[in-house]
């Protein structure tokens, strides 16, 4: 029989895991929120402003032409489900998925990354550390250990682009950074260029 104590490593772990079900049972109690874990704790997402939700439509419309090369139906540009990374909740603000490959999904997050060809991220000021991966590995050394082939930032707060890709024995090399205003170029299997000009009056 385990005493725990408040304050602890497993108190607040198993108080943590308690919400989690108690929100998965209940999700109408949080329909503007969103929740990611990461080694450090749970992060809530609140919703974005208008700006960043223009950044990524921006993002979207032409990662949706991108794909549209590719035979119908089997890879999609999408920001509605959230993933298991590494035993860890994560919901990108868009992914690119193979269909085809896509993991089981249960309780509202797909179980696994088979399948994702490429997760996109714009920083707030909640989320940047975890984005970038500032202080701790976060989401590059999460998806890097998860095989996720390339993974784009925009970091809204020193207005560049971070592209992410080939990770190597788990770890992601050093990133391509971009100026906004720069075309950023996606590898294999896109093969194309993404404008940033558009974000200029965004950030």
């Amino acid at each position: 029989m385990s005493t725990h104590v408040p304050g602890s490593d497993v108190y607040k772990t198993e108080m943590f895991a308690r919400i989690l079900r108690h929100l998965d049972e209940h999700p109408e109690l949080t329909d503007d929120v969103r929740f990611e874990s990461t080694p450090t704790g749970i992060v809530a997402k609140s919703p974005a402003d208008a700006a960043h939700g223009r950044v990524i439509n921006g993002l979207r419309r032409q990662l949706l032409e991108a794909v549209s090369r590719f035979p119908s139906g089997e890879l999609d540009v999408s920001n509605d489900a959230g993933f298991i990374v590494g035993g860890q909740r994560k919901i990108p603000d868009l992914f690119v998925i193979d269909y085809t490959r896509l993991a089981d999904e249960a309780n509202g997050y797909v179980q696994d990354v088979s399948g994702v060809l490429l997760f996109v991220e714009v920083t707030s000021p909640a989320t940047r550390r975890t984005d970038l991966g500032i202080g701790d590995p976060g989401k590059p050394g999460a998806y890097a250990a998860a095989g996720v082939p390339l993974y784009l930032v925009v970091d809204r707060a020193k207005a560049r682009v971070l592209l992410f890709s080939q990770p190597t024995e788990r770890v992601y090399p050093e990133p391509t950074e971009y100026e906004i205003g720069e075309a950023v170029w996606l590898p294999s299997p896109f093969s194309c260029t993404i404008d940033t000009e558009f974000m200029k009056n965004l950030l």
